[in-house]
């Protein structure tokens, strides 16, 4: 038999090329799915991480005050050859649905019964081998669920001549794309729409012919600029100005990786708004004169 497996080399748009791989071997039985009492159910401290954490507890609670079922995907767990049932992945929801009480089963995939050291290499695996989501996944999900936010980040894109990408693939990018939207809702929320859209427009006039690579933290200096009036007194076209005075992009963040290795104290956006400024007072002194 044949499957399709991903080549890990990126093509026109950012798309994978796809080959034909053999396909390997299967181990172990299907599972079954089951609706367990809360009761059957049993964590085994030998792998599983503890719940008594902050970030475990902020989880729990959150289940405790609001459940939603469209959210509760099926545990996993595991049957002993005692019959014993030990969960490998879910002991969250578990705890949330003891926590409220009133909830006496939850949905179960069942492993069939495996020794001890394959239970713990499975709970590794489910935990591990799982992909994260992107910035801009993320991003089509608040889109798609109508996200008052997403809506108008996604508004002021369009309007000032960007557009988003999903992949990942910067070198694929081309003058416009940009994959940092779910970070634009949060400048919105901090910082205001107008400043968002002010940093936005600057840039992408600046660079209209030119990609704009990991430009997240490049958009986040531009944005405290305009939200802490640091340009009084400066003729905003100045800064788009000292923008295109750098061949690229990314020639202003290895300023500010320079200017960040002489100085512990200052962090990347800070750095950024300096090599910002510096060159934008610049552009204006050459105004001036």
């Amino acid at each position: 038999m044949w499957a399709y497996d991903c080549v890990r080399q990126w093509q026109g748009e950012g798309l994978m090329a796809f080959e034909k791989v053999q396909t390997g071997p299967m181990v172990g039985n299907p599972p079954s799915l089951e609706w367990l009492a809360l009761g059957q159910l049993q964590v085994d401290p030998a792998y599983q991480r503890a719940t008594d954490g902050h970030l475990s507890r902020r989880i729990i609670v959150g289940m405790v005050k609001f459940w939603d079922w469209k959210l509760c995907q099926p545990l996993v767990v595991t049957r002993r050859a005692d019959n014993s049932l030990f969960v490998l992945d879910g002991q969250h929801r578990l705890a949330g649905a003891r926590e409220r009480g009133d909830i006496p089963h939850l949905p179960c995939v069942v492993i069939p019964a495996i020794s001890a050291e394959e239970e713990a290499a499975a709970f590794v695996n489910l935990n591990t081998a799982r992909q994260k989501l992107s910035q801009a996944d993320i991003f089509v999900g608040m889109l798609a669920a109508g996200n008052a936010e997403a809506v108008l980040v996604e508004q002021i894109m369009r309007e000032t001549g960007w557009r988003m990408v999903r992949h990942a693939n910067t070198a694929a990018y081309k003058a416009g794309d940009l994959a940092c939207a779910p970070k634009l809702a949060k400048l919105v929320k901090s910082s205001g729409e107008a400043s968002v859209r002010n940093a936005l427009a600057a840039l992408r006039e600046a660079y209209p012919e030119t990609p704009v690579r990991n430009s997240s933290r490049t958009i986040e200096a531009l944005v405290r600029i305009y939200a802490r009036g640091l340009l009084l007194g400066i003729d905003p076209d100045c800064l788009i100005a000292a923008l295109a005075a750098f061949e690229t992009p990314e020639d202003i963040m290895m300023d500010a990786h320079d200017l960040c290795a002489g100085r512990a104290d200052l962090s990347w956006v800070d750095a950024l708004i300096e090599v910002i400024l510096a060159e934008t007072r610049e552009q204006a002194l050459e105004v001036a004169a």
